[in-house]
């Protein structure tokens, strides 16, 4: 059931470290996703290594849901990601990417979900989220999410 993955991409006017540790300080998502409210760690300290986990809360309308995330990939200026779960089963896999700018005036940031949902987490999580589409869903919430990312690191 799993519907492949969704990408978007910003250009910020600073380092590719720089936007790095904005991204993988998780406990900021809540100022910019228009979807994850807030994060708490889970026994881990930031910058955050490969195996922390952290439990995203989440909003959508009426519909409130919690989730398990384990970073799986850290590399400071490289690539920020984390595999997502709730009751155990797999959601998603979100990965950061960061890519200089030839000049080094700048850095591309990419954020790309990739849905590892199996038939049963399908229609659960279509049930507690109240999001039918999720790939439509994730673009649209991550075009903003970068936005704010990019207003926030420019300021």
């Amino acid at each position: 059931m799993a519907s492949g993955a969704v990408s978007e991409s910003v250009t910020v006017a600073v380092s590719p470290e720089e936007a790095y540790a904005a991204v993988s300080d998780v406990r900021t998502v809540g100022t910019r996703s228009p979807e994850t409210v807030a994060v708490t760690l889970r026994g881990a300290s930031v910058p955050l290594a490969v195996g922390a986990r952290f439990k995203g809360h989440n909003r959508n309308g009426r519909f409130r849901w919690s989730t398990l995330c384990t970073v799986t990939e850290a590399e400071p200026g490289r690539v920020f990601a984390y595999d997502v779960k709730s009751g155990g089963l797999a959601i998603s896999n979100w990965r950061y990417e960061f890519a200089p700018a030839p000049d080094g005036s700048a850095t591309r940031v990419t954020e790309t979900w990739t849905d590892r949902r199996n038939p049963l987490m399908y229609v659960l999580s279509t049930i507690v989220t109240g999001v039918r589409d999720r790939p439509a869903h994730n673009r649209r919430t991550m075009r903003t999410t970068l936005d704010r990312l990019k207003t926030a690191l420019e300021e």
